[in-house]
């Protein structure tokens, strides 16, 4: 306790001699009329210069928070998709002139880039670079600079007055800052997908939909495939490895979207090419659609005779195969089996127009072969 004491006796000290000191000040000023109105005003003129720091101080944080619920409304107008009530309250926050608040130091910057990023949607380069131009990037949160490095990089891509291969050295230099960021991937997947690098492309874009997940992965599954299909058509042209790799993205390309027929159709077109006629066909039935059963007519038409029926129905799982087959056997010159196809098909109603038309080809060949017409016999 003495120790306590003996430390803290020279601090007493030192404030009793300030207020001895002050009171001493002050004496003079007490003793007359005169002096006590001086300090009486003093402490007055105090008094308001306080309240109004104080006041000062309270209506700023006040008009600080109506900044930030405004920048918040603009972020539940983008919610609920209403862009142009999202653009006004971004707007305003740009505009205002007060100090962002102290959890929040970025505030003013981050609806500028909210507004940019909605002029970039709507195709508005020019008016993005105008909103950046006088955004610096020193002392910005990370997330923001990365939001300042996409929207800088995605405004000169709409604006095409880049060469691409600066346009390249700047989206990989942004990749040094922000190592595997999406958008910047993305950008420079379309920069590379311009110049017809489709090798890197292709290993972009694998990288992506690794990291991807909902509604992402569909869209970007979906872009890999016809960047595999892309570059498929470009390897078709590089001779037997090239047609190796050509399959091999396609097939790649089938996994990744097998909802679309075309891509499935794709895939036969090669394997016709290259000759194998029964795996192209379970191509094309492997669409299970109307355009791979179109496809298909057209690789019998081309070859006809060099697949047997039961080729052809376990190839192509349509009620409407028995149509084609009807016509191979027509051609073959088996008119009743021909027939007996030609009756299982028209206890369908309802056919696609080119399987329609073809029916009728059939039936009136086996009209004019028979001499009465088929429409006559009884298809049950």
């Amino acid at each position: 306790m003495l120790a306590v004491l003996a430390a803290v006796a020279p601090v007493v000290d030192l404030v009793a001699g300030a207020l001895s000191f002050v009171g001493r000040l002050l004496e003079p000023l007490l003793d007359s009329p005169v002096g006590r109105l001086v300090l009486l005003n003093l402490l007055l003129f105090g008094g308001v210069v306080w309240l109004f720091l104080g006041l000062r101080h309270r209506l700023g944080l006040l008009r600080t928070g109506l900044t930030l619920e405004r920048h918040l409304d603009g972020i539940r107008a983008l919610c609920r998709d209403d862009r142009d009530a999202a653009r006004a309250a971004f707007s305003a926050v740009a505009r205002a002139r007060t100090r962002p608040p102290e959890e929040h130091p970025g505030l003013h910057i981050d609806a500028r880039l909210k507004l940019a990023r909605l002029a970039i949607e709507d195709g508005e380069p020019g008016e993005a670079s105008r909103l950046l131009l006088d955004v610096r990037d020193r002392d910005l949160p990370v997330e923001l600079r990365r939001s300042l490095t996409q929207l800088r990089l995605l405004a000169e891509v709409q604006l095409g007055e880049t060469l691409p291969e600066e346009l390249e050295r700047a989206v990989r230099a942004g990749l040094e800052e922000f190592r595997d960021d999406l958008v910047l991937l993305e950008l420079l997947t379309d920069v590379l997908r311009r110049a017809g690098r489709f090798d890197a492309v292709l290993e972009i874009g694998r990288r992506l939909l690794k990291r991807s997940g909902g509604m992402a992965a569909r869209r970007r599954g979906a872009t890999l495939a016809r960047d595999l299909l892309a570059a498929a058509d470009i390897a078709r042209d590089e001779g037997s490895a090239g047609l190796d790799r050509a399959e091999a993205w396609i097939r790649e390309a089938v996994d990744l979207d097998p909802e679309d027929p075309a891509t499935g159709c794709v895939l036969g077109d090669l394997l016709a090419v290259r000759g194998d006629l029964l795996a192209a066909l379970q191509a094309y039935g492997a669409t299970a659609s109307v355009l791979g059963l179109e496809r298909a007519a057209e690789l019998l038409d081309r070859h006809p005779g060099r697949l047997g029926p039961r080729e052809i129905l376990a190839a192509l799982p349509f009620d409407d195969t028995v149509v084609l087959v009807a016509r191979e056997m027509l051609r073959s010159g088996d008119r009743d089996a021909a027939r007996r196809a030609v009756r299982m098909a028209l206890r369908s109603p309802v056919h696609p127009g080119f399987i329609a038309s073809m029916l009728d080809e059939v039936r009136e060949a086996l009209g004019e072969v028979d001499g009465a017409p088929l429409a006559l016999v009884d298809p049950t």
